[in-house]
């Protein structure tokens, strides 16, 4: 056989642009690989996207799971383990609920929210607390407390953030005692420094005044110097007026606090609300929700949208720009969060361009101005999206869904964590052709026999079709595609045939379609032709092609996913070529004549093969 190697389709080309494969993959398993028998969800990813935490009420990711409640787990991926994260430091399971797990940058530290009441000192009724776990020392640490170590008096979390090195978390909370003068009766975001055991709220005017609407969802800088978070206070800045929920950033540093949900001449967003901050690592770019018209000048057709305010510049850029950018998104999008560097948000929508129900998952790259599609609920993928976060780099997105396609073998029925590999690659093409006296066509021993008797391997055409009485024709191709890397992921495959001619009745009229069936190796039990080539089996798992008319004497077809596996990289693949009919019954010949690896260069059958290297 012979093959040459480009990187372009066949027919040649410039080098191939990159491209994102689906590369999707379940993390709600257990270390040996079993799919968890209860939901799972709340997926939060590290830096490096090594690690990621998540919560599940799934009872055998890890053995001796009976504590009869939801709990939280650390999936690492390179040693492909899972772990339970929501212990106390003396390895006691929590006799609660957990849930809402955050991660550090580094994969370190696990924040999370618990009405356990066994996993800390002080944590010893059903309100719900907040808690760090430092897996690698084992210790698990009550965080919503005061500078004193008295334990909040009403619900704190679920939201919840953490610094790059753990020594700062963020949370909301409804306690009155975790700071002195607590006295709004309203929710507040508080900052725990675990270094110097202190508490502090956040949440407050620039003058230290207490904040006159509840405050929630914190987000924080690497450095835990800034917590962004959304609020329905009308005191936190001046001249708030639109009577809404708004974004805010608190400099711990300064003293000082701003306001994001603003557009790009510094105006407060008018009419509808603002919320869900994520901050940047660095602190300096903050990504929201909000449903105001007046953020951007273009329309948002009054639906929720995604915005980045740029604290250095004060520039509030629209996020949740359709994939054609011809404008905002028709759809409401909500759940942003920026990646670490700042360059990627990703966001869900119920993008009303795809044409189908529920949310999708979309990636942005600021920096290059554009968009992709993370899930796509339209083809592959069922169900809906939810939840989603993305590592530093944009090139990793963790999500939940329901959905049972898009990973084989899920089969529990219920919500499940998945992570989508981002990176683009550069795919290349390999064009192989048939070469002579491997490929050619068998003659049925007699109709309806099923066993091949006459073979020609010289010929120049392989026969499809019937001959005279009425015995069936079946072509074989053989390509050698033994050059491909081990390591190969084929993204696609195509065949493509020309017709010199045909005999009798066009078969295409009498016979039905043009089918393939696929072999990893030979069919028979060497490359050379042979007659019971006409009968043996196809490769297990295999599933029938069609080949489709795609010129006046040119015909193709592009695997489908469930045969590429079966293109060989280790040696030969072959084809055997027949109609979807054996025989018309008329005792006349009415065959296809497709030329074969014996014909001219120009007209030999073509197998184009598209990969990457991972």
């Amino acid at each position: 056989m012979t093959a040459s190697m480009t990187a372009s389709a066949l027919g040649g080309g410039t080098e191939a642009a990159p491209i994102i494969p689906v590369r999707v993959a379940r993390l709600s398993v257990s270390s040996s690989g079993e799919q968890g028998n209860g939901a799972s969800g709340a997926p939060s990813i590290s830096a490096d996207a090594r690690y990621v935490a998540f919560a599940s009420d799934a009872t055998n990711l890890v053995a001796g799971d009976v504590n009869n409640a939801g709990d939280i787990f650390l999936r690492d991926r390179q040693t492909g383990t899972t772990s339970l994260i929501s212990l106390s430091s003396t390895g006691e399971r929590a006799d609660s609920d957990s849930y809402w797990p955050v991660i550090s940058e580094s994969g370190r530290f696990v924040v999370f929210t618990s009405s356990a009441s066994n996993l800390a000192q002080g944590g010893n009724d059903d309100t719900e607390d907040v808690f760090i776990r430092d897996w690698q020392k084992g210790i698990t640490e009550l965080v919503s407390v005061a500078s004193d170590g008295t334990k909040g008096n009403d619900h704190s979390g679920p939201s919840a953030a953490v610094s790059a090195d753990g020594r700062y978390v963020a949370f909301d909370s409804d306690a009155s005692n975790l700071v002195v003068g607590d006295a709004n009766a309203a929710g507040d975001v508080f900052l725990r420094d675990r270094q110097a055991g202190t508490t502090i709220r956040v949440s407050l005017a620039a003058g230290g005044g207490e904040a006159n609407g509840g405050s929630w969802g914190p987000s924080i800088s690497n450095d835990g110097r800034y917590v962004a978070f959304s609020s329905g206070a009308s005191n936190l800045v001046p001249n708030d007026a639109n009577g809404k929920t708004d974004v805010f950033v608190y400099d711990t540093a300064q003293k000082t606090i701003v306001r994001a949900s603003v557009n790009s001449d510094g105006e407060e967003a008018q009419s509808f609300p603002s919320r869900s901050a994520s901050i940047s690592g660095d602190g300096r770019y903050v990504a929201f929700m909000s449903q105001a018209a007046n953020l951007t000048s273009l329309d948002t057709h009054y639906y929720d949208q995604i915005y980045v305010h740029d604290l250095q510049t004060g520039e509030t850029a629209p996020i949740s720009i359709s994939l054609d950018e011809e404008g905002m998104m028709v759809a409401d999008s909500d759940d942003p969060v920026i990646s670490g560097d700042g360059r990627y948000v990703v966001f869900t929508s119920d993008s009303k361009y795809d044409g189908m129900p529920g949310l999708e998952i979309y990636l942005r790259d600021r920096q290059a101005d554009a968009a992709v599609q993370v899930t796509n609920g339209r083809s592959s993928y069922e169900g809906s999206f939810f939840h989603p976060d993305v590592s530093d780099g944009g090139n990793f997105v963790v999500f939940m869904s329901e959905s049972s396609k898009l990973v084989p073998g899920d089969t529990n029925g219920t919500s499940d964590v998945f992570i989508r590999d981002m990176t683009p690659v550069v795919p290349i093409t390999a064009v192989y052709k048939s070469a002579p006296q491997a490929d050619g066509w068998i003659l049925e021993s007699g109709e309806n026999s099923n066993a091949g008797r006459r073979v020609d391997k010289l010929s120049t055409v392989v026969n499809v079709g019937d001959g005279v009485r009425d015995l069936q024709y079946r072509g074989l191709l053989s390509f050698n595609t033994g050059s491909l890397p081990d390591n190969a992921v084929i993204l696609s495959a195509v065949l493509r045939l020309t017709r010199q001619g045909a005999v009798g009745t066009d078969p295409f009229a009498t016979h039905g379609d043009l089918l393939a069936e696929i072999r990893a190796g030979t069919f028979g039990a060497s490359l050379s032709l042979q007659a019971n080539d006409f009968s043996a089996s196809a490769s297990a798992g295999s599933a029938l092609e069609s080949l489709l008319q795609v010129a006046a004497s040119r015909y193709a077809v592009s695997l489908r996913g469930a045969n590429l596996p079966f293109v060989n990289k280790y040696g030969v693949t072959q084809f055997r070529l027949r109609f979807e009919l054996d025989d018309n019954d008329d005792m006349g010949a009415d065959y296809l004549k497709l030329y074969s690896g014996n014909a001219a260069e120009a007209y030999r059958p073509v197998l184009t093969v598209t990969y990457y290297l991972p």
